[in-house]
């Protein structure tokens, strides 16, 4: 992960392109506020060859209001320039361009983990047992800067699907369609089976599922199932996580996936 600061040496554009060429490096996160002075076309080319070599480039820009750009200012006396041009280059040589943190980060994660996985086309299965998420999963296929569609799944995948609906009981709550909300009863079987049917079907290139955390399979932890806390228990009690708990445990993942893809 590359963050420059004031560039008093070496640019953006001169360590990209030391990146390109340098083997074992597969994914390359920068955070930019400004470019020296024709610096910004070096870089382009950069990133057009680092994406030629193989790699993924994923980018946040800074200076995106004008709080911002003065921020940038103050902090490296940088001019952020363009915004739209800059986007508009960057993605045109290959670049994957983040238009927040938790974005950026986001990205940098899944270009690491999906460099050599195989992408067959944008028709999305979404499986969830909560309904607000699988109609948030349908929302969420379309932006500002990609396009995905609901595959549209086929007779074959119904017919299993409802098979599976009827052997765990939930036919008569379940309708089956993408996305589907097979309900916060369907078990870690069920979700398995459902997800399985999905990513048979030829018109589906991807499956998101998403894992409503009161279900069985929520439950589940390192493998074994939770046993039900007694009313008169408190979480601390009973040995569960409380809330101060569980942000900590997330911030640290955060941190941990961090450092493992950083340069």
């Amino acid at each position: 992960m590359l963050a420059l600061g004031n560039q008093t040496d070496l640019t953006h554009g001169d360590m990209l392109s030391y990146f390109a060429a340098l083997p074992g490096i597969e994914t390359i996160g920068i955070y930019i506020e400004g470019f020296k002075d024709l610096d910004g076309l070096h870089f382009a080319k950069a990133v057009r060859k680092a994406v030629l070599n193989g790699k993924q480039i994923v980018v946040y820009k800074s200076g995106r209001t004008a709080p911002g750009q003065g921020g940038v200012m103050g902090h490296t006396a940088s001019i952020a320039g363009g915004l739209t041009l800059f986007e508009s280059v960057v993605r045109h040589a290959g670049a994957i361009v983040a238009e927040d943190f938790n974005t950026f980060d986001d990205l940098f994660y899944m270009a690491g983990n999906l460099q050599h996985k195989k992408i067959g086309g944008g028709r999305l299965g979404a499986i969830s047992g909560a309904g607000f998420e699988a109609v948030g999963m349908a929302d969420n296929i379309e932006s500002d800067t990609f396009a995905m569609t609901m595959g549209e799944i086929g007779e074959g995948t119904v017919k299993a699907v409802e098979d599976i609906l009827v052997a765990k009981k939930l036919d008569q709550l379940v309708e089956v369609r993408n996305p589907i909300d097979i309900n916060p009863g369907a078990d870690d079987e069920a979700h398995l089976q459902v997800s399985e049917a999905f990513l048979q079907d030829p018109n589906i290139d991807a499956v998101v599922v998403g894992l409503d955390p009161t279900a069985p399979v929520g439950a589940r932890i390192g493998g074994e199932q939770a046993a039900p806390r007694p009313r008169h228990q408190r979480p601390e009690e009973y040995g569960a996580p409380d809330a101060a708990d569980g942000r900590a445990q997330r911030q640290a993942d955060h941190r941990h996936r961090r450092r493992r893809h950083a340069l």
